[in-house]
């Protein structure tokens, strides 16, 4: 219940630019439809399939802070979502997913060859968007951005089923995997309104900060929440060895020796491992410590919204920004 509240809160927050959002989400996948009908089942799969949003959501809010949602606002939501779905898609035949926003995964539904050439459509889609800015910079922030997050991802599967990931290895993670993506979606709508350089900087330290709460509090709900609520696999990073903050720091709280016990243990009975390891992390302070971390970065993105001019949408950025650590308490 408490989390369903928080959704309903989140919802509240992104009042401000709900129109622009169901527009976009109109327009989302109907305009880059491949010609070929042939080849368009993967496409209206992927229409069907409906995300929350919040990258665009930002972008928008992001443009309220500097005036009026415009054409190349919608240009700058259109790409920033097409570059975080195809992350997606990517993601799930690297992680072996058969579930996305609580349906079958591109990967499970067509397979991993069309899954990853369909992210790879997309992608190109994102950079075709942004043609219409006419400014390379753009151009280099979005490929900046995907090369980023592809270098996270490998140096995260790198260390798989490492107990010896420290809690900066995990930062370094979703900052290239997570947090770079919302920093591009703040800082281009900020372009797109034609910011000074203060403005831009700004926003960007915004999204960034922001994305790196969210992740963290998106973590935390993947090992308590279950899989309906979350529309996704719950606790399928754990099992596939990519370890987040919260057993990072369980992990660093009980020593080498029960993190050795544990990691035998999920090679031998997953599914006690893993029931297990929610029961310690809900016994101890771990809960309480990821979320202090979560809000430093919310305190940071609040910083940044106070160098730029007070408005509803700031409003409802700090609204979002407590409401990722209050996700995270409410484990508890």
């Amino acid at each position: 219940m408490l989390q369903s509240s928080i959704a309903r809160e989140f919802k509240r927050a992104l009042a401000p630019v709900r129109r622009e959002l169901a527009e976009l989400e109109r327009r989302l996948y109907s305009d880059i439809m491949p010609a070929d009908p042939d080849i368009a089942a993967p496409f209206l799969h992927l229409g069907r399939m409906k995300g929350k949003l919040l990258r665009p959501a930002l972008v928008f809010l992001t443009a309220r802070l500097f005036g009026r949602i415009g054409e190349r606002h919608f240009k700058v939501a259109h790409a920033v979502e097409l570059v975080h779905v195809a992350s997606l898609i990517h993601d799930d035949v690297v992680d072996h997913s058969s579930m996305r926003r609580g349906m079958e995964s591109m990967n499970a539904r067509f397979g991993d060859e069309t899954a990853l050439l369909v992210g790879d459509y997309l992608f190109s889609k994102a950079l075709e968007i942004l043609g219409g800015f006419r400014d390379s910079e753009a151009f280099l922030m979005v490929a900046r951005v995907i090369s980023g997050a592809s270098e996270g991802e490998m140096r995260q599967l790198r260390r798989v089923f490492d107990t010896g990931v420290n809690a900066a290895d995990y930062l370094d993670y979703i900052a290239a995997k997570t947090a770079r993506l919302f920093a591009l979606a703040t800082e281009l709508s900020a372009m797109a309104s034609g910011a000074d350089e203060r403005g831009r900087k700004a926003a960007e330290r915004f999204g960034f900060n922001f994305g790196m709460a969210f992740q963290i509090a998106d973590d935390c709900a993947d090992l308590f929440g279950d899989a309906e609520a979350e529309g996704k696999p719950v606790r399928n990073d754990i099992a596939e060895g990519r370890f987040t903050l919260p057993v990072i720091r369980l992990f660093s709280v009980e020593g080498p020796a029960f993190a050795a016990r544990w990691l035998e243990l999920l090679s031998s009975s997953p599914a006690e491992a893993l029931d297990e390891l929610r029961a310690v992390l809900l016994d101890g302070n771990v809960i309480e410590y990821c979320a202090g971390v979560a809000e430093r970065y919310v305190a940071e993105a609040d910083e940044a919204l106070a160098a730029l001019s007070p408005s509803e949408a700031a409003g409802g950025f700090a609204d979002l920004g407590r409401l990722l650590v209050r996700k995270i308490r409410d484990l508890a």
